[in-house]
């Protein structure tokens, strides 16, 4: 079976369930998009496009809401054999979503006790203090 193949046989099966669309909203649509496709002005096909992909939307919307209510259903419904129970009995506890980030320490940083601000962050290479001459020593001048 081809994907062109695929698509029409769902779109059909959908299409045949009213809790998708009911009777009159598929003659009402129906009768929208054939008086919208007999127009022979462009503007009128670029309309009749975009109930198109309105319906499309409005279908697969109400779809994927149908298709996760049963398999939430389906779900609740399976025993839960594939879980060992614990020695207390109780089922074990799953907690969904993504575990709490915090922002890695900066490399040579300490903690800080809380109310202090963070050292100042100053652009380009740190700062190099000039080496303290040595008594008796005087100072070279540049590019000697």
């Amino acid at each position: 079976m081809t994907a062109r193949e695929m698509i029409d046989s769902l779109s059909g099966t959908l299409l045949r369930d009213e809790r998708i669309l009911s009777v009159p909203e598929k003659e009402l649509l129906a009768n929208l998009l054939q008086r919208t496709r007999t127009q022979s002005n462009t503007l009128e096909n670029t309309v009749a496009d975009s109930i198109a992909r309105s319906v499309g939307e409005l279908i697969a919307e109400r779809a994927l809401g149908l298709l996760g209510a049963s398999m939430t259903r389906q779900l609740l419904s399976q025993e839960l054999t594939s879980f060992a129970k614990p020695a207390n009995g109780n089922l074990p506890v799953i907690h969904a979503g993504s575990p709490p980030t915090t922002p890695a320490p900066m490399p040579g940083s300490s903690p800080r006790p809380p109310g202090t601000s963070p050292p100042p962050i100053s652009l380009g290479s740190p700062p190099i203090s000039p080496p303290a001459p040595t008594p008796g020593s005087s100072p070279r001048p540049p590019g000697g």
